[in-house]
Order: C-alpha cells, then structure tokens, then sequence
C-alpha cells in the first residue's frame, strides 16, 4: 500500500530528515524576497523621484533581510561535515555580517573607500576569523572522511582516523588562540618545528612575544579530539619580535621617479599573458613606501628608475592582504649584474617539511652589498596563516597593515635569530638551492625576513619567469 503524502499544513517547522522544504525555509524565502524587492523599488523606482528614498539605514536593513533569509532558507551553509550545527560557522557568519552591515551604513554615502576609515583591527579579525574557519574546516573534513568509508558505512577500528603532528600544531592554534592573543604580548602564533632533548627536529607551535615576559606562556598545550584521546603540542616561545618594517629607503636599483629616495630591489623579469615583459617588485617601491592599492592595472603610467637612470613605466600595483607587488614596462636595460649569472625559471610552494630544513638564498645589490651579495637563510616558518602587522612608512607617517601567509626566514635555526634582509631589499628575490623561487622579500624585524610567496605572484599575474 502506498503511503500518504503529508498535506502542505503538515510540513515540519524545522528539517528532520524530509525532501520537502520546512516553514522556516519559507519564510528565510520571504525575509529574501523582502529585502531584494525593498531594495529594488527603493532604488530602482523611488529613487528616480526622491534622490534621497535609499539611505543608508534602509540599504542595511535590506541586507539584513537578504542574509537572516538565507540563513533560514539554506541552513545547510551553518552545518559541519556531518551535518549538524556549526557554532564556527555561525560565529564567522555573523561577524561577517556584522562588518558587512558597518560597512554599508557607514560607506554608502562615501566617496571613495579611503572616507569608510576601516582600521587594522576590524581587518585582523576578519583575518582571525577566516583563519580560524579555515583550520576547522580542514579537520571536519578529516574527521568526516575519517567515520565513512567510500561506501558510506562507519569505519572500522582496523582503518583509525589519523592525524600528522603538523596537525596537531595547526589544531592548537585553532583552539588555544584566544586564550595565547588574550595575553596582550603575543605577536603571532605559528606552526613550527624545534629540537627535541634527543636533537630530533619536532613539530611545535612557534609563540612570537611582543616582549621578553614569558610568564603564563605554556611550554605545552592540549589538544582535544572528539572521541580520541587528548594530544600534546609543544611549544616554542622567541622573545622580543618587533614589528616587521616593510623594505625601502635605501640605495639599490629601482624606485619611482616621484619618490627616488625610496627605493627597492627588482626581483625578475616576468612575461604577461599578452606577451608583454615587465620588471616585478614590491608595491611600496612605487608609492613611496605607502600601503595604497592601486588594485591592478592603471593607465596613468610614472616613471621609474633603474640603477639611478630614468627607464621604464610603472602600470600595475597591488597591496592587500596577500599581496604587495608592482611591475614595470618599457625598460631598456636587459643585463642586471647583481644577479651574478644565477638563472631562475621555475617557482615552488613551500610545505611544513620546509621548516628549519631549507636553505635559501636571497640576491642583493652590488651597490651595498659588494660581490658577495648572496645572502643565506633558512625557512623558519612556511606560510603564517594567522595575520602579520607590517608598518609601512609613507614620510614619516607609519601606517599598519595586516598581512597573511607571510614566509619568514631567518639567518639560522635555532635562537637568538636573526634576518637576512636590510632596507632596500623589498623585491629581492629568494630562491632555493635547485634554483627554484620560493618569494620576494617584503619587510623584516631584528630576528626574521618575511616574504610573499612566489608561486600564488605568479598565478595571480598569470605570468611566467624569463
């Protein structure tokens, strides 16, 4: 006998295990077609009679609606790996929210992005929030994987969830940040490696402290698995980070002809899609040690200086929270001595295996440097997704900015440590001992050189090393 079908006044409030969509779902439908309707006729309709019939209060309710609705009508998008509620999920969602809301009231009215006066704190955690969501979401999908085999059944004891010590360390920081970022001297927690009391290279968590109070820091940290036994993580504490300084202001071989004093390194020459072939180095060479983001390719072309003599065009500059890269076209120069014959042609990622492992060597200039402008390091950390505060220095006005999946590199592996760069060296490249890239200096403090990875450079351009 075939069942009965539930009549449309039977439908459940909430979603339990039925195709047919709930009462909340039609309503999140609702609040959406509310807010898009509103928004719409606000806009579209009244607005060609009353300039002033969308402000900027009735754009963030409309929006409101539009994303209250969706939650309700797509509550999917709150759920972890095994379908139950995340409260990440929903804690990134309404911080998200909240900002998107700020924004909108705050810069519909604004000119130009610049009258909105974002800060750094709102943009750190945005970047705390996404890195945090980022690390759950690789260990739902773990654990997720690790319950169901590819037939859908529960795995069996004979087949474990298992986990590396790296994520363990990236587990760590997902759970313990708060508490460490809590203490007001941490400047950055990242995964790490240290020597064992056998001399053994183990995973940790590195503890960068603003300061030398290490009082409350945890030589150790648990680490608690859902139906596992908790994990230990180690921990490596470095005193006194200072805050990274971009690197400019020195005599090298490339600057803006507007601001000559400040000036940088040329790292390669790359070849855009359109075949054009261009010179890279960093974004704040070009703007004379400001964080402005020119967000690409710009028509209004200056001039640039290479080697003291006037040659080429600056057309693109990026700055934001990857990325901090400018190029130049229409150079004559094709030769660049400081090179010193070393020939690049290929780039790489670098992986946790990378830490205190791989030596790489970053090319200076002559002019301060003499020959011997090669200088070595070690990859002390692969790629820190929690957010770096660099400051940038437009004369003499110092502006932070928070910057994420920084390499840092120092001049050996175990402390006191010390970097491999000096003002002047923004754009220098560094590459590995097989003479693949690996990134472009950006900044330093006393103890690290830090640098944009070279591999997501060239996705980003699309372009390819000559």
């Amino acid at each position: 006998m075939m069942s009965k079908k539930k009549p449309y006044y039977r439908r459940n409030l909430i979603r339990r295990n039925e195709t047919k969509i709930t009462y909340f779902q039609i309503l999140g439908g609702v609040l959406i077609i509310i807010g898009l309707g509103s928004f719409l006729i606000a806009g579209l309709i009244m607005g060609m009679l009353d300039s002033t019939a969308l402000s900027a209060g009735s754009v963030a309710i409309c929006f409101f609606l539009v994303m209250f609705g969706m939650a309700l009508a797509f509550p999917e998008m709150l759920e972890d790996y095994n379908n139950g509620l995340s409260t990440m999920r929903i804690a990134v969602f309404m911080v998200v929210n909240v900002f998107c809301l700020l924004v909108l009231k705050m810069g519909w009215a604004a000119g130009s992005f610049t009258e909105i006066g974002l800060d750094e704190y709102w943009l750190g955690l945005l970047a705390l929030v996404f890195g945090a969501k980022t690390a759950q979401s690789y260990f739902e999908s773990r654990s997720s994987r690790g319950k169901t085999n590819t037939s859908g059944a529960p795995q069996t004891s004979n087949n474990p969830v298992t986990y590396t010590s790296a994520d363990l360390v990236n587990m760590a920081i997902a759970q313990h940040q708060n508490f460490l970022y809590s203490k007001g001297n941490i400047r950055l927690l990242v995964q790490g490696k240290k020597h064992d009391a056998k001399g053994n290279l183990i995973d940790c968590l590195t503890i960068h402290l603003k300061d030398d109070k290490t009082e409350g820091i945890p030589d150790k940290l648990i680490v608690q698995i859902p139906g596992m036994p908790d994990q230990i993580v180690e921990t490596e504490v470095i005193e006194a980070v200072e805050k990274p300084v971009v690197s400019y202001d020195a005599g090298d071989s490339i600057a803006n002809g507007q601001y000559a004093k400040y000036k940088g390194s040329i790292a390669c020459k790359l070849k855009l899609p359109n075949g054009t072939a261009c010179l890279l180095t960093c974004s704040h060479v070009m703007t004379g040690g400001s964080p402005i983001d020119h967000r690409g390719y710009f028509s209004d072309t200056d001039d640039a200086q290479i080697n003291g003599t006037a040659d080429g065009k600056w057309f693109y500059g990026l700055r934001d929270a990857e990325f901090d890269i400018a190029l130049i076209k229409e150079f004559t120069q094709t030769t660049f001595s400081f090179l010193n014959g070393v020939v690049i042609t290929s780039a790489r990622d670098t992986t946790p295996d990378d830490i205190k492992q791989t030596k790489v060597t970053m090319i200076g200039r002559k002019d301060f440097y003499g020959a011997d402008n090669a200088k070595s390091g070690y990859i002390i950390n692969h790629r820190a997704i929690n957010p770096i505060t660099i400051t940038y220095n437009n004369n003499n006005h110092y502006e932070d900015v928070s910057m994420y999946n920084l390499i840092l590199i120092a001049s050996g592996t175990t402390s006191p440590y010390g970097n491999i760069s000096r003002q002047g060296d923004s754009g220098s490249m560094i590459y590995d001992d097989q003479m693949r890239a690996i990134g472009i200096v950006l900044g330093q403090n006393s103890k690290f050189t830090y640098a944009i990875a070279f591999p997501k450079i060239l996705k980003k351009l699309s372009a390819e090393i000559i």
